[in-house]
């Protein structure tokens, strides 16, 4: 026998051993399936997920308890976003202070929601304010001036 051939005879062989060891495996998995074992592991990996969004629904809902909404509060007309973010952020601790005596809220993030309107006629967008902690949120929520401002 050639060395050709010799080489292709033991491909022929690692070839035939590994259709084996995938008939076997596949074997075993049609078989298991027989005992139920693949219906109990697709229930456990179904009442995993189902946990899983729920931890993560609650950690969404833990992460945005510290903020507030805030309406009508006018745009700043200047031209760049962050002088218009500092405008924002220096008239919401105003509001705050005014509101509810508090004078030290840091806020962390502040988002106007929607799309900037093209004329100043238009409606003021929402922000999203997010403070440094819910403690404060609900402080500023519940405080007596910020119901009455309301």
């Amino acid at each position: 026998m050639s060395k050709l051939e010799g080489k292709m005879q033991e491909l022929i062989v690692q070839n035939t051993t590994v259709v084996k060891s995938y008939a076997e495996v596949v074997g075993k998995k049609v078989n298991t399936s027989g005992h139920g074992n693949l219906q109990d592991e697709i229930r456990i990996l179904s009442t995993e997920l189902q946990t899983v969004k729920i931890l993560d629904e609650y950690a969404d809902r833990e992460r945005r308890k510290g903020n507030i909404i805030i309406h009508n509060l006018l745009e700043s007309t200047k031209d760049k976003l962050q002088d218009r973010n500092e405008d924002d952020i220096k008239r919401i601790d105003e509001l705050i202070e005014q509101g509810t005596g508090v004078s030290d809220v840091k806020l962390t993030k502040l988002i106007r929601l929607g799309g900037r309107g093209q004329n100043q006629q238009s409606k003021p967008r929402l922000i999203l304010a997010m403070l440094d902690s819910p403690e404060t949120q609900s402080y500023i929520s519940c405080s007596e001036n910020a119901q009455a401002h309301r």
